[in-house]
């Protein structure tokens, strides 16, 4: 915890100094999030993709014509469903982070209504973690020291930005590609396995502009 504390007071500040010398536009942004995890080997296991949830906020500040550095800070629950072999039931595992993607965006000016593309890599903060089925006891749900604490990943997305007379509405599509193996728990032999995240989140928004123009 102390970690993601450190992390959003630097984000604070920066946040409070680029508005001070640059116009940038604030926002929320907020949906649903398709989620579902890899597992290398193949374990022979059926992965299913859960329906999951994503909230923060965000900040776009422009550099050069078209280009801006688009920051965000949210809460994001990961996770997947996954069919055992000899089980009827799935074992449910969901996730919570605090992610922070920081993307690169380029924008269309189209006038009022202006697509973008972005890709950068996400930072994710992991808050609990638990397993869930009607055969695993409750005691043995919690999952969190099984995952690695950080998980970097890769992001690449778009969006239609709208603008009005004091505020822009967003539509955005996001895919967040795992790259750190959060699989904590560490086997021997042929045993051992990775776990990567994969997601796809679709999120609509609103922002404001703030700071010199």
């Amino acid at each position: 915890m102390k970690r993601q504390v450190i992390l959003l007071t630097f984000l604070t500040i920066l946040l409070v100094t680029v508005t001070a010398f640059a116009k940038v536009d604030l926002g929320v942004i907020g949906g649903i999030h398709n989620t579902t995890h890899i597992i290398v080997p193949d374990p022979g296991f059926e992965e299913k993709t859960r329906t999951e949830f994503g909230a923060g906020l965000f900040f776009n500040v422009p550099f050069h014509k078209c280009l801006s550095v688009q920051i965000q800070g949210m809460y994001l629950r990961k996770g997947s469903d996954l069919r055992i072999v000899g089980f009827d039931e799935d074992v449910k595992t969901v996730a919570e982070y605090l992610e922070f993607p920081v993307f690169l965006r380029y924008t269309f000016n189209f006038g009022k209504v202006r697509p973008y593309y972005f890709a950068g890599p996400s930072i994710g903060f992991l808050l609990s973690a638990k397993h869930m089925a009607s055969f695993i006891p409750e005691e043995y749900e919690d999952a969190k020291n099984d995952s690695k604490a950080v998980e970097l990943s890769l992001g690449v997305g778009g969006g239609i930005q709208i603008l009005l007379d004091k505020v822009s509405l967003y539509g955005q599509i996001q895919y967040l590609h795992g790259l750190t193996n959060i699989d904590n728990v560490e086997l021997e032999g042929d045993h051992s396995e990775s776990i990567y995240s994969r997601g796809i989140s679709y999120m609509i928004g609103v922002s404001i502009p703030i700071g010199k123009k």
